[in-house]
């Protein structure tokens, strides 16, 4: 049945997750529930497609890892969707989403069960394009919380740090750093953006402003971080060019955004 339907299980999920943005609009009082189903079968997705014996999926780390960052983009994604102003965003934003899931399941599928067709990159890339989304989408919803629901701050920039610390160990893990040094290093950038938070808070710009600078803070951080542990990678020159594109990236984003 496997080898016959090889996508039947990427795009089964698929459609649970662009159901649940389209059912905001039809049974909005119950959006908690249509995220926890669809968070428990995205559960159920990696649990399927992992080749490993039960006992063994509960003991490793690569079930929960490889958990990370579907979740994190569904999750985030699902609950930013909940602010936007206009229904055709609201759909563009699931379409987004499950197209993206699809994609994951297709060559976390493949990873497991037809390792001869994989590219490694693949994860690798899919796991970083998750985690910048991921942030992008988290601080902007912590944020219209805070300024519309009266969420409190200090929660928010817990949240915020904890999401941090789990996108950028997954990712180090993934590129094949160590388990326990991926965790410090994601513990050192948590906290980095732990400040960051509080600090770019004060600044007299909207928070949307302050989404992308933390996105692209994020983005710079994380490729000087990785080029740390590729040593054919690694080079000065890189890093410095990264530093300077982010730097303009950040002077672009405050020059064209409306000061209060």
């Amino acid at each position: 049945m496997t080898q016959k339907h090889p996508n039947a299980l990427p795009v089964l999920l698929m459609v649970l997750v662009l159901a649940s943005f389209e059912l905001l609009f039809f049974f909005p009082r119950f959006y908690l529930q249509e995220f926890l189903f669809v968070l428990a079968a995205l559960v159920v997705g990696v649990w399927r497609v992992n080749s490993q014996p039960a006992f063994e999926k509960l003991r490793a780390l690569i079930f929960w890892n490889f958990l990370i960052p579907v979740i994190f983009f569904y999750g985030t994604a699902f609950f930013w969707t909940l602010f936007l102003p206009s229904k055709i965003y609201a759909h563009l934003m699931g379409l987004f989403t499950a197209f993206f899931v699809f994609i994951y399941f297709r060559y976390l599928k493949m990873y497991f069960r037809a390792p001869i067709f994989y590219d490694e990159k693949t994860l690798i890339n899919l796991s970083l394009f998750f985690g910048i989304f991921s942030l992008f989408f988290i601080y902007s919803t912590l944020m219209s919380a805070v300024l519309l629901l009266n969420f409190p701050l200090v929660l928010a920039s817990l949240i915020y740090a904890t999401v941090v610390l789990l996108v950028v160990y997954e990712y180090l893990w993934i590129v094949g750093v160590e388990s326990i040094k991926s965790f410090i290093y994601g513990l050192v950038v948590a906290f980095a953006f732990l400040q960051f938070f509080w600090s770019l808070n004060f600044l007299p710009v909207d928070f949307f402003t302050l989404t992308f600078v933390m996105t692209i803070f994020f983005f710079v951080i994380i490729k000087i971080i990785t080029f740390r542990f590729q040593e054919d990678d690694f080079s000065f020159q890189r890093i410095r060019k990264y530093i300077i594109i982010g730097l303009l990236m950040i002077l672009l984003v405050f020059l064209t955004t409306r000061w209060r």
